[in-house]
């Protein structure tokens, strides 16, 4: 860390690191592969483990967004700020949320949990266009 103007702030490299440490525990906390996480965020999976590596790049702003989405955490904590921590009370309900969603997702099998990943990336109007589109599949009796 440096400081500048009696502030401290990470350097780019602190930056870096925890920016791989934390895609590396999302990915392994919900049980996904390199390549299940590259194909969810519609980048190139040799690209992916390029962004896990620490000696090599880091993902761009705008996929850190795409993986913050798909993980449904801030881009805060992808890039690993700690300024400003959430109340106790946030931070336990978060912390629950994490242990019961990390427990539904690894009872489910690498294809069920890629479907419920991309399925967070749809905007409201896709996902009801989507449920409109299972209620028919249903009512025809394509599902059971």
């Amino acid at each position: 860390m440096y400081e500048k103007s009696g502030n401290i702030y990470p350097s780019s490299d602190e930056i870096k690191n925890s920016i791989k440490k934390n895609i590396v525990i999302l990915r392994k906390q919900n049980g996904l592969k390199m390549r299940d996480v590259a194909k969810a965020i519609n980048v190139n999976e040799n690209t992916y483990r390029i962004w896990e590596d620490p000696k090599r790049s880091c993902p761009k702003p705008s996929d850190i967004v795409k993986l913050a989405q798909l993980y449904n955490v801030s881009s805060d904590f992808i890039l690993g700020n700690n300024t400003s921590p959430p109340s106790l009370s946030l931070q336990a309900q978060n912390q629950y949320n994490l242990e019961n969603s990390c427990e539904y997702l690894s009872s489910l099998d690498s294809f069920e949990r890629l479907l419920l990943l991309n399925v967070r990336r749809l905007t409201l109007e896709q996902k009801r266009d989507l449920i409109d589109e299972v209620r028919k599949m249903i009512d025809s009796n394509e599902i059971e």
